[in-house]
């Protein structure tokens, strides 16, 4: 699945994902969006997420894991959650740019 449909998406509202690889189980990314946000990496040739896609694809014929780690939310607690969740993994562990988008 590639797209979320609009009455799956306005039930979603904001939420945060991850993605992982697919024989390891370890997270490389996380993030927060809503609508079809989740796949976006999965097109976006200029970022480090889809370099991390494509070397799992090429080396496993394999696509990354991708889980909702929780949905529902508003845009302020989704920012708080996906701080926390980078922080909780590590970003040293992550292809993340930043440490998550939480201003406090």
């Amino acid at each position: 699945m590639t797209k979320i449909g609009s009455l799956v998406s306005s039930k979603l509202k904001n939420y945060v994902y991850m993605y992982s690889d697919p024989m390891t189980k370890d997270p490389f990314y996380v993030g927060r969006g809503k609508g079809n946000r989740v796949f976006d990496h999965l097109k976006n040739t200029q970022t480090d997420v889809f370099k991390r896609i494509e070397q799992i694809r090429k080396e496993n014929g394999a696509e990354p894991l991708i889980e909702i780690l929780i949905h529902g939310l508003d845009e302020n607690t989704a920012k708080k959650v996906e701080s926390a969740v980078i922080d909780l993994i590590g970003k040293e562990k992550l292809v993340n740019k930043q440490l998550g988008t939480l201003f406090l």
